[in-house]
């Protein structure tokens, strides 16, 4: 049944009982969200055939349709607008109608063939709801174009690493010395390690041997933020350490004098160097830096350091204030 068929034809039996023939297309749409109802019917264009006010039209035929027509068990009326709610036995041989149907919401054959493909459990972290959520997208997308006559193909990729397993692989041969030590910690003697803006490198101590290390990846609980998984980078002696960098700046710069405001936008930066050059922090000079200019990375340069941040990634900068612009006004004048 198509239901908003058979309102038209109810409401269009009541206009042409109280009005006779209004002459007016009837508009039926579904009500929306904020009101109760579940069609709405707008009297407007019947006003003329009625005779009578916005209200007291949508409300005589609301009083009609419910005493005339079973399925419709209450309405409302807000100004010009008939707002019409359907009996629960209505929609309950609605769904018996659907239920019933084998076919229902299935389009014929397009002959188009479509591949989806989402995500599969992956052994190389925990598990959240964010993974489920793309399972079920994926899922879900794939039986809606079959529904729609789509040949799919669902393509689940089992334990797909991605390029963030394909680098640790690599920062494994370089950096680890091609072998993977596994050991457990008190989650409490590891929290300042964490919970700092500053990087360190670790003093191991497994199995009676001290291994220095580079912490690089911390995996939490997705609800209680419990520390899961922790993985560290074996120092090879020889070999240079890639660590990111807290940064601190030091002066008063030029454009901070006349207004400007200094932001610092890279609180730390990745470099590459040997255990013995790696700084505790990398201090950057502001004085110079005046109202609209930039440091960037390209712009730094410390003894024995390389740098693995992208050279066109700022750094900081003194932004263009109201006063800064005063001053500027007033230096011309």
């Amino acid at each position: 049944m198509n239901i908003e068929q058979f309102l038209t034809d109810k409401v269009a039996a009541a206009v042409s009982t109280l009005y006779g023939n209004a002459g007016a297309p009837l508009q039926i749409q579904k009500t929306r969200k904020e009101f109760e109802g579940d069609y709405t019917l707008v009297v407007f264009p019947l006003l003329k055939a009625s005779r009578k006010s916005p209200e007291a039209t949508a409300t005589e035929i609301g009083e009609y349709l419910v005493a005339n027509t079973p399925e419709i068990k209450a309405f409302n009326v807000i100004k010009g607008f008939l707002n019409l709610s359907l009996d629960s036995a209505f929609w309950a041989a609605r769904f018996r109608e659907v239920a019933a149907n084998d076919t229902f919401g299935q389009a014929a054959p397009t002959g188009r063939t479509v591949m989806i493909e989402y995500s599969s459990p992956n052994t190389n972290k925990p598990l959240h709801l964010g993974h489920i959520r793309n399972n079920l997208l994926g899922y879900s997308v794939a039986q809606i174009l079959k529904a729609n006559g789509n040949k799919v193909i669902k393509v689940n990729l089992v334990n797909d690493r991605g390029i963030h397993i394909c680098k640790s692989m690599l920062a494994w041969k370089l950096y680890g010395g091609g072998e993977t030590v596994s050991f457990s910690v008190d989650p409490r003697e590891i929290k300042p390690l964490i919970y700092t803006p500053n990087s360190y490198i670790v003093d191991l101590e497994i199995d009676g041997k001290t291994e220095k290390a580079v912490l690089r990846d911390v995996q939490f609980h997705p609800i209680r933020e419990e520390i899961l998984h922790m993985d560290f980078y074996r120092v090879q002696p020889g070999k240079p350490v890639a660590i990111s960098i807290p940064v601190r700046l030091t002066g008063n710069a030029e454009g901070v004098k006349i207004g400007g405001k200094l932001v610092l936008s890279a609180r730390k930066l990745t470099v590459s160097a040997q255990l013995d050059k790696l700084p505790d922090e990398l201090v950057i000079d502001v004085t110079p830096l005046g109202v609209g200019k930039t440091i960037f990375v390209g712009d730094l340069n410390f003894d024995g350091v390389k740098f693995l941040t992208p050279a066109t990634t700022a750094v900081c900068a003194v932004r263009v204030t109201r006063a800064s612009r005063g001053a500027d006004a007033a230096a011309a004048k």
